[in-house]
């Protein structure tokens, strides 16, 4: 899996003019964010613009058991 999580700074109303505020905001979109990571139990999912790996990502994925490196380009 590939998946672009979607940077803070870049989930403006700016940015996407058409999309309720509310929805752009990581405490909105940060469970569904999770569910599809982990809905098909992928062998390699690789993630960008990722803001909350340490404090969000990385402790809810380390409850299911998987295991992870990060590579900051």
């Amino acid at each position: 899996l590939q998946w672009n999580v979607l940077a803070d700074y870049l989930s403006t109303p700016q940015s996407f003019q058409f999309v309720d505020p509310e929805v752009l905001q990581w405490k909105n979109r940060c469970a569904n964010q999770l569910a599809i990571i982990l809905e098909n139990d992928y062998d390699f999912v690789s993630l960008q613009e990722v803001d909350h790996y340490h404090d969000f990502l990385l402790p809810n994925l380390e409850k299911k058991g998987t295991s992870s490196l990060v590579f900051d380009l």
